[in-house]
């Protein structure tokens, strides 16, 4: 019987673990409220280190999202501490609250958008929403301002209308590359 438990366990184990991306666009959704201002990058040590992992060649819009997103994993680690928003000042400090992920975030694919000349094909934004869970707002749960609202970010294609929306520091966290908004 133990064993038999145990299986039982893996298996779903396995699938949540497989199908996570699925399962929290199912029960997770964003509603925007706000956007946030896109902040320039200006710091050479970002730059170079976008640089490196464009290989200075031209990229397509989902290489673009990859960079943004490494890059942000990797420079970051989130903090429930006040923090900068702004990548210039996150990538010495290495600390940030979801705005300071999608803003790091929302910058680079921005610069890389503008690098590969394709900002008249898409468009990079930092937006600001609320979470819902099975429809609920989840943030009227929480007294703590940190928790108002929670910051993400959008990726249009301006020609075809299709829309990528990613949260950084979901990525970072639960490795699920994008997420669902409610319209």
């Amino acid at each position: 019987m133990m064993k038999k438990a145990i299986k039982i366990f893996g298996t779903t184990l396995l699938v949540v673990v497989l199908f996570r991306g699925l399962i929290f666009r199912s029960l997770i959704e964003y509603q925007e409220i706000g956007t946030r201002s896109l902040i320039e990058l200006m710091d050479e040590r970002l730059i170079e280190k976008i640089k490196a992992k464009s290989n200075k060649s031209l990229l397509g819009i989902s290489k673009i999202v990859k960079i943004a997103d490494s890059v942000t994993r990797q420079e970051l680690s989130f903090t429930f501490k006040k923090a900068s928003c702004n990548p210039n000042e996150l990538i010495e400090t290495k600390k940030a609250n979801c705005i300071g992920y999608s803003a790091m975030f929302n910058s680079i694919a921005s610069y890389l958008i503008i690098k590969n000349n394709l900002q008249t094909e898409f468009s990079a934004e930092h937006l600001v929403g609320k979470i819902d869970f099975f429809g609920l707002d989840m943030h009227q749960y929480f007294d703590d301002p940190f928790y108002k609202d929670h910051d993400f970010n959008i990726i249009k294609n301006l020609k075809t209308g299709v829309e990528l929306i990613i949260d950084p520091t979901v990525s970072d966290y639960l490795w699920i590359d994008r997420v669902t908004l409610n319209k």
